[in-house]
């Protein structure tokens, strides 16, 4: 939950309308975070036009998942390629979410345990710096080198909250693990309160 509430303040912060459990298909299925003003841009960041000129916009629908590269599922391909493990998760997303949110787009958000971003949460990360960028400053002519330095900054911030975001999640996790590990413990003890339990 955490970096799926982050990724919604970091994509509203940039001036987007992001909101959250959007239902979607016909499973009936939610994605976690939706922005129903994407701007459209191409592999190289420029903005798509209307004939008007105007920018073209969708929606964007993203699932975020955190996914431990060192699972059994995943450890094997992740001690060969960095990153494997977000891949795999990423592939599997966007076959569940890609037709159930069609003609929207959806870009899957997923982020290894110890901090490696997926390509898709990349991108997602750089379209909202871009967009942030054109919201702000509507029609400045900035040249591409302050463009590009003023999108390091937000892209650096953007990777600052989503890790800790990350880590609190982590945080609060393992804190509910051990808190139902102590509690299944006294269950088949009978260790009552005040007696010395699993440490």
């Amino acid at each position: 939950k955490f970096v799926q509430l982050k990724t919604k303040e970091i994509a509203i912060d940039a001036g987007l309308n992001a909101t959250l459990e959007q239902v979607v298909g016909s499973e009936r299925d939610r994605t976690d975070v939706t922005v129903h003003d994407w701007i459209v841009r191409d592999d190289k960041g420029v903005v798509q036009t209307w004939d008007d000129g105007s920018a073209k916009t969708t929606v964007m629908h993203t699932d975020v998942a955190v996914v431990n590269a060192t699972a059994n599922s995943y450890v094997n391909r992740s001690a060969k390629l960095r990153g494997s493990a977000a891949h795999a998760r990423g592939a599997r997303k966007i076959k569940k979410y890609q037709s159930q949110v069609a003609p929207d787009l959806f870009v899957p958000a997923i982020v290894e345990a110890h901090g490696l971003l997926d390509h898709g949460f990349v991108k997602l990360l750089s379209n909202i710096a871009e967009s942030h960028i054109d919201l702000s400053r509507p029609g400045a002519d900035l040249s591409m080198t302050e463009r590009s330095v003023i999108k390091s900054q937000l892209m650096n911030k953007s990777y600052q909250l989503i890790s800790v975001a990350l880590q609190k999640g982590l945080e609060t996790n393992l804190t509910e693990a051990v808190k139902r590990a102590t509690m299944e413990h006294a269950r088949r003890t009978g260790v009552g309160a005040g007696q010395p339990g699993l440490s």
